[in-house]
């Protein structure tokens, strides 16, 4: 089957993943963790799939190759926004875990 996959098949999976990306993007903009975590687990698999179908570049054609490109655009476009949002809770909870051990006494 993998060695089957048109460019159809490969570019349906860009698409996914960048659907994936968005549903990531606005999961975050929320502050909703679980849907992030679900949507990441689902994109690990249709990225798992797609490199079972082989390397893009000898599967598509020009055309498709421009496609996969302009997708992943979009899905490094989405990883930043992501990373905005999920930053200054990733700070607060590190700055969270962190106040006990710097309030502790020192010495033993």
């Amino acid at each position: 089957m993998n060695a089957h996959a048109t460019q159809q098949t490969i570019l349906e999976c860009y698409e996914a993943i960048a659907r994936l990306s968005r549903t990531m993007v606005d999961a975050a903009r929320h502050a909703d963790w679980e849907s992030l975590a679900a949507a990441e687990r689902i994109c690990g698999l249709v990225i798992e799939r797609l490199q079972a179908y082989g390397d893009p570049e000898q599967r598509l054609g020009p055309d498709g190759r421009r496609q996969r490109f302009a997708i992943l655009r979009r899905v490094l476009a989405d990883d930043a926004a992501i990373r905005r949002y999920t930053e200054p809770s990733l700070a607060r909870l590190d700055a969270g875990l962190l106040a006990p051990a710097r309030g502790a006494p020192r010495g033993g």
